[in-house]
């Protein structure tokens, strides 16, 4: 501990960091004050005695800080030189073709990689993105001399980061988020191999590492936007269903006037030339559009009769207006959706109009005939899709097998695990999504009296039929008497009549997953304080049994992969291996999609959108936070300029006497330890000049200012080197179930920190970094020690608070077990060692 300077309180800086998941303004900061308050937890002297708390009360300030990106310089991987060569080239693809160069010329270190990465997400930023100040408040408060410590001056600072990529909770934007989760989930299944492209190189690697680029454009490009087409098709035939509407004579230019309009003031906001005309000329150009396109309208009746005029210009004004928003939101998430997608669009718009003339102006059926093909065009981007993931599952086997070191080994395997179960999750999801969505469409076809599609007409083309042969669309003769039964045969066509199957290993999968957190889920309560319970309390057996139950459930991860990659991959070829099965499996695909879907699925929808978004806000920050697009703006880089500005005022602030701080705590939760560890290691290595009194300068000046770090749940280990094992190597050498699963408990003699643990502190700028976890938080636990779950010394009886935690600490490292429970509450008092370990930090 220190002593005042000067005769003065200490004046520290406190600054949290919150994890993931929503949460209001202020609410970390005035957690924090809870901790504090919440001292002294437990006077041993006086038991059952109120005494007076360690601090006084805080007050809140407003503050305005300005808001400045962090400072990019050249890194080591020369990643500004770097040039997308194709339309569809992902940046981890760029960044793989860069890290693997590099390592031809130079040695790769532990850590180069992690900020290499880092660096990509920054450099296109130029800032204020989401405004050029950051509104927060500064709880002020003072801890009492003699309060485990000297006196100090303490200011609580927060940095909120939810707000920046956070969806609202309305249907459109819940499946939007939704779907670009599904979406772009699949881009970490290439970061995961990409990001090692500077240790693993060899044709093998380049190899599987094109594989399962692929695999992954078609599921983020070709199969979405195709089910886009495909949804403008069925709108646009929409007049058809009504008796007054499929000949009406006015509907055409009504409609076409209404697309003009829209494509004018479309246009005319993309101009960039200065408007000069008169007020009437003015309202004449505004008008024009409109007029031209009530024109187009009636010279299409004259050619294909009202009603496939009115189709045209549905796709006209459907199509165009629902791909400009999709498409425009999309291009952010997956570079090369908007090329993609109007090149689909047009190529759809033309083989409608093609089909139109040859069907003598019969909607349904020009619609049908569109519809087949680009239902082909999917089914066809299936089998791509098929064939990377099977042929990336060969090669990525032998990628990892050929690597000798045991350490390269285990992150080789580790990675292409990774890159599996990022392909297989959202695909599978994917197929559920989109087969429930169309299932409740098809469901209000069923009420509608008329069908969407008329086939007691139907005319079948010359080239239906070798499609039907290849099994590119099914047939529709046996349905001709019972149209309306099509669209149901279409869905399970369409999701394969291996879905039982596949649908039993999925609801498997999930449940190895649900019994493994939910043990420590049951925990994730607010327990009164007379209640001996976690995760307020409980015994080194209590902490031990959840701690291991949870280990050995990580280990099982390997087991969900396999489950999901069989549901996805697997059971399609199986079910044309076990000819016997088939007919069974047909009808109780039938069954599913006709009965089952239809009966669920707005019940099952409601329920997502209600009670599904915080789960899908919580998985969106970890993805948003990994995420490469759009290029200038990504959320790290907005996040990180938060964060570092914050770092900056605290840094140049002077409080009365003009006094600067004489420390800085850093609390972190979640996500929250790794976007400070990662930006503190950044910081580290290319150096802020305004930051130079808290070390992170890069000239080597010694910090006035020190940095210290308390972690709680951090992912760092348990999740991201385990599955991120290039970009986290700087935390481990070899991640945790690699090659070999977890190893036994630790019993007897607590373990030590051996002074060269990883990952280092001194990485990171901080004189000490003290981190703690609960035995079952399925998020972050241990950073150095191994299996230990005891908050103390002794048998299983003993451990409960007030007991003294055993705290490891060897070299700036310290880490401690705080006993039973989850990821939460470790901001309230329900976590007494949390408070105690803060305010033992904020005596420097």
């Amino acid at each position: 501990m220190e002593k005042p300077r000067n005769n003065r309180p200490l004046r520290i800086a406190v600054i949290g960091v919150h994890g993931i998941g929503h949460h209001e303004p202020g609410a970390t900061a005035n957690a924090m004050a809870d901790l504090l308050l919440s001292l002294p937890s437990y006077d041993p002297a006086r038991p059952g005695v109120n005494v007076a708390s360690y601090y006084d009360p805080f007050r809140t300030v407003g503050i305005r800080i300005p808001l400045r990106p962090v400072k990019v310089k050249a890194a080591k991987i020369g990643l500004r030189s770097v040039g997308l060569s194709s339309v569809f080239e992902e940046k981890s693809t760029a960044f793989a073709t860069k890290a693997s160069a590099f390592a031809k010329e130079h040695a790769v270190g532990p850590g180069l990689t992690g900020n290499a990465y880092t660096q990509l997400l920054l450099e296109q930023y130029q800032g204020g993105a989401d405004g050029n100040f950051y509104a927060t408040d500064r709880l002020e408060g003072r801890r009492s001399e003699g309060a485990g410590g000297p006196e100090a001056e303490v200011h609580i600072y927060e940095v909120l980061w939810a707000d920046l990529a956070r969806p609202t909770n309305t249907f459109l934007s819940f499946f939007l988020a939704l779907f670009q989760l599904i979406l772009h989930l699949g881009s970490l299944s290439r970061l995961a191999i990409d990001s090692g492209a500077a240790e693993r190189t060899g044709a093998v690697w380049d190899a599987y590492r094109a594989l399962q680029r692929y695999a992954v454009r078609m599921l983020q490009i070709a199969l979405p936007i195709l089910k886009l087409v495909l949804l403008v098709a069925f709108a646009a035939c929409a007049p058809t269903l009504f008796a007054g509407l499929s000949d009406a004579a006015w509907l055409p230019p009504a409609l076409g006037a209404v697309a003009g309009l829209a494509s004018g003031l479309l246009i005319a906001n993309c101009l960039r030339k200065p408007v000069t005309a008169g007020p009437w000329g003015w309202a004449l150009a505004a008008l024009v559009p409109m007029i031209a396109g009530a024109v187009a309208g009636v010279l299409l009746s004259h050619f294909a009769r009202p009603g496939g005029a009115a189709s045209i210009a549905l796709w006209v004004l459907i199509g165009a207006s629902l791909f400009s928003y999709v498409l425009s939101k999309y291009e952010g998430v997956r570079k090369g959706a908007q090329v993609a997608g109007w090149i689909s669009y047009s190529t759809a718009l033309l083989a409608f109009a093609v089909c139109l003339s040859h069907s003598n102006g019969n909607v349904s059926e020009a619609t049908f005939w569109t519809a087949e093909w680009v239902i082909a065009a999917l089914r066809f981007s299936w089998w791509l899709l098929f064939v990377f993931a099977v042929l990336a599952l060969f090669f990525g086997s032998a990628a990892w097998r050929s690597v000798k070191n045991k350490a390269e080994r285990a992150r080789a395997r580790a990675a292409v695990r990774t890159s599996r179960f990022a392909l297989a999750l959202p695909s599978l999801l994917f197929v559920q999504i989109t087969a429930l969505i169309w299932a409740a469409l098809f469901f209000f076809d069923k009420k509608l009296s008329r069908p969407l599609f008329d086939l007691s007409e139907f005319r079948a083309p010359a080239w239906q039929g070798w499609l039907v042969k290849l099994a590119l669309v099914p047939d529709p003769v046996p349905f001709l008497k019972e149209p309306k039964n099509y669209l149901s045969a279409l869905l399970a066509w369409s999701v394969g009549y291996q879905a039982p199957a596949s649908l039993a290993l999925f609801l498997l999968s999930l449940l190895l997953i649900g019994c493994w957190i939910f043990p420590g889920v049951i925990t994730e309560r607010f327990p009164l304080r007379d209640r001996q319970v976690p995760p307020r309390n409980s015994t080194n057996r209590e902490s031990v049994r959840l701690g291991s139950w949870l280990s050995r459930g990580l280990d099982a991860t390997s087991a969900s992969t396999f489950l999901f990659w069989s549901a996805m991959f697997a059971m399609p070829i199986a079910y044309y291996l076990v000819p016997q099965y088939q007919e069974i499996l047909k009808s109780a695909t039938s069954w599913i999609v006709s009965q089952w879907i239809v009966l669920v699925a707005g019940a099952v929808l409601a329920a997502m959108v209600k009670y599904g978004s915080p789960v899908l806000s919580a998985v969106l920050d970890v993805d948003n936070y990994l995420r490469t697009e759009p290029a200038d703006a990504t959320p790290r880089a907005k996040i990180f300029e938060r964060y570092v500005s914050t770092l900056r005022y605290v840094a140049r602030y002077r409080g009365a006497g003009g006094q600067p701080y004489d420390g800085v705590v850093v609390v972190a939760h979640s996500l929250g330890t790794l976007i400070s560890a990662d930006l503190l290691r950044f910081l580290r290595e290319m150096g802020d000049s305004e930051l130079a009194p808290m070390g992170l300068g890069g000239d080597g000046t010694k910090a006035a200012i020190r940095i210290k770090l308390l972690t709680m749940g951090s992912p760092i280990r348990q999740l991201l080197n385990r599955f991120f094992p290039y970009l986290y190597d700087w935390v481990r050498d070899v991640p945790d179930n690699g090659l070999a699963p977890l190893p036994r408990l630790v019993s007897g003699e607590p373990p030590a920190i051996s002074p060269n643990a990883p990952p280092d502190p001194a990485e990171l700028g901080v004189s000490e970094w003290v981190n703690v976890y609960r035995s079952g938080d399925y998020v972050g636990r241990s950073l150095w020690l191994t299996e230990w779950y005891c908050r103390t010394e002794g048998g299983g009886s003993a451990g409960a608070y007030p007991s003294r935690i055993h705290i490891a600490r060897s070299a700036r490292r310290s880490e401690m077990c705080i006993g039973a429970g989850a990821h939460t509450h470790y901001w309230d008092d329900t976590a007494p060692d949390v408070a105690e370990q803060l305010n033992a930090l904020i005596g420097f």
